[in-house]
């Protein structure tokens, strides 16, 4: 079973866990209703918002990091919210590299990923 979630903005100023373009979670309730993906808190929901952002804050340069069930790849985000630490990441569920995960957000989420300035890259620790 292959699922991904969008942490970030879509439309406006305000960062959240989008199932879809036009459906967000509020809390690990609603996570399970939506998607059927268990064993999440709403302690984790609550603290993905630049947890998991690469130290290099240049737009694009992204981070991977595994926390189960997920894999997700996070970077600092400007295009919508340009305040300091602004940021988005996709939380793939079943996927097998950050590659699949970018190329399965360009279809689900379409407006999010057309907005990024460059194409997304791995950052370099520094």
């Amino acid at each position: 079973m292959k699922k991904l979630l969008y942490f970030g903005c879509i439309g406006e100023k305000g960062h959240y866990l989008w199932v879809n373009e036009h459906d967000r979670c509020h809390n690990c309730s609603t996570l399970k209703a939506l998607t059927g993906i268990e064993d999440v808190t709403d302690q984790f929901i609550h603290t993905i918002d630049g947890t998991f952002v690469p130290v290099v804050t240049d737009q694009g340069a992204y981070r991977v990091s595994i926390v189960p069930p997920f894999t997700i790849v996070a970077w600092h985000d400007y295009t919508v919210d340009q305040r300091s630490g602004s940021n988005s990441a996709l939380l793939g569920v079943g996927f097998n590299s950050p590659d699949e995960i970018i190329d399965e957000a360009n279809q689900q989420f379409p407006s999010v990923m057309k907005r990024q300035p460059v194409p997304l890259y791995p950052a370099v620790p520094v």
